[in-house]
């Protein structure tokens, strides 16, 4: 009788298991994997010595398209960058920007998110479009866009276009 008992509850372990458990969700991408193909250019490609020597473009969302092409330098009217607005640089590892490897991405947050970040949000992709790192990342990105994309050469931490 203990033996028909254990074996009922050996039997019955993996459903218990199997049902009691969430499959593991695959992450969700920030931009669609073809954001570089599909959102608007403001910058075609060249190679970035601030980006590791690789090749990059610059694209944006609906959002950041007006403010991103309209700026002029030392303007103190120029059009805020909603929130939302993404502005995204496809990396390749190439020169002629075809062979994708990864995405920078600023994407702006309400007022307050991060003052010295200008309010951005900074992101690094794989080429899928999902997330590897994220946050405040002051080092690695805000650092060099305040030395490169101060006026005359960008706007509110973004850089000229083309």
């Amino acid at each position: 009788m203990q033996l028909r008992r254990n074996c009922h509850i050996l039997l019955a372990l993996p459903c218990i298991y199997a049902c009691g458990t969430d499959p593991i969700a695959a992450p969700m991408p920030l931009i669609a994997a073809d954001a570089h193909l599909t959102w608007k250019q403001t910058r075609a490609c060249r190679i970035s010595h601030e980006h590791w020597l690789h090749g990059v473009r610059v694209v944006v969302n609906d959002a950041a398209w007006q403010p991103y092409v309209s700026w002029l330098p030392y303007e103190k009217g120029n059009q805020p960058f909603p929130v939302g607005a993404m502005v995204v640089k496809p990396e390749y590892n190439d020169d002629k920007c075809l062979e994708l490897i990864g995405y920078t991405v600023m994407r702006k947050e309400s007022a307050g998110y991060w003052p010295q970040g200008n309010d951005w949000q900074w992101f690094e992709l794989d080429p899928k479009g999902v997330v590897v790192k994220q946050g405040k990342l002051g080092k690695e990105c805000v650092t060099c866009h305040v030395q490169h994309c101060a006026p005359p050469n960008g706007f509110d931490l973004t850089c000229t276009p083309d």
